[in-house]
């Protein structure tokens, strides 16, 4: 079971610089590529660190990637920062 004490959700437009301009990616593309609804990517970084609660979660591209970054708190209210593949659902980077 999902226990959260405090969930900011916020998807988030992050731009790709390219040759001759900047492109962004809306949320309607963003959610497009994603395979891994925002719940189970909690789900997958809560499990990664031992009695962790998620308080942030956000839709992003990232290095090429539809990335959902969360922010956990640990037992110890020290702040992790979990990367989860928004289409494999796979851990790609801890902070």
């Amino acid at each position: 079971m999902l226990h959260l004490r405090m969930l900011v959700v916020s998807v988030g437009v992050a731009a790709l610089p390219l040759i001759g301009g900047c492109a962004e990616h809306s949320k309607k593309d963003l959610m497009r590529q994603t395979n891994v609804s925002m719940t189970e990517a909690i789900k997958t970084a809560e499990s990664s660190v031992p009695r962790s609660r998620a308080v942030e979660a956000e839709l992003e591209h990232e290095n090429g990637r539809t990335v959902y970054e969360i922010e956990l708190l640990d037992a110890n209210n020290d702040e992790k920062k979990i990367w989860v593949d928004a289409y494999s659902g796979k851990i790609t980077k801890v902070e």
